[in-house]
């Protein structure tokens, strides 16, 4: 981290005393990142954004009461593209992940992790470069090098370019099987055929190769 720089965090989330000792620990251990400002969901957020110089970062939780984080990304786009966040929320499962990354946030850690590791993601967001928190990037097996190009290049087949399109969306894999007019059994021969071809293990990695190679 660069002790120079100072940046501007905004930290949103429903709970007050975990806001306010997020904010504590964050700057005792990285004094150049200033908690400049808290909301407790994503009006107040709106309303911030809307009166003030927008931050460097946003810290989001995706639930809390009256206007939730995942309501807010889903207006992001049209007000606040550029604006970068970093997710901390208490859920991992696959279908979250997938959602939140979807609506183009850059980090993603849940509540339970370090704060030098939730430093690192800010760090890594701060960068310009996408983080997923160390353990669920092992869980999801996300990386893989080796599978970069078009659609094409990989020589899926219509059903299968078709599958990927929709398992990097909020569907779960029996809506997926419906709206592809297929039975749960042929889903899960496209999906095995498509992690092979793309050497990836979850769906979550599988999200990760197709908005790297700009197929969603």
């Amino acid at each position: 981290m660069n002790q120079q720089k100072e940046y501007r965090i905004w930290l949103v989330d429903d709970h007050l005393l975990l806001r306010e000792n997020l904010a504590n620990n964050i700057q005792a251990k990285a004094p150049n990142l200033h908690i400049e400002k808290q909301a407790s969901n994503g009006k107040e957020l709106i309303e911030l954004l809307n009166k003030c110089k927008a931050p460097d970062l946003v810290i989001l939780d995706l639930e809390m009461r009256e206007y939730s984080g995942f309501k807010f990304l889903e207006n992001k786009s049209s007000f606040f593209s550029d604006l970068k966040i970093l997710i901390l929320s208490m859920h991992s499962d696959e279908l979250t992940v997938i959602n939140a990354f979807r609506k183009s946030i850059m980090g993603y850690v849940t509540k339970n992790t370090s704060t030098d590791e939730l430093i690192r993601a800010i760090d890594s967001v701060l960068n310009g470069k996408k983080y997923i928190q160390i353990d669920l990037e092992k869980y999801y097996d996300i990386e893989s090098e080796s599978s970069k190009g078009s659609l094409k290049d990989f020589n899926f087949t219509p059903k299968e370019s078709e599958f990927i399109k929709l398992a990097c969306s909020e569907y779960s894999y029996d809506e997926i099987a419906k709206k592809m007019n297929i039975s749960i059994k042929t889903l899960e021969t496209h999906r095995s055929n498509t992690h092979k071809k793309l050497n990836v293990r979850s769906r979550v990695g599988l999200m990760f190769v197709a908005q790297k190679n700009n197929w969603i």
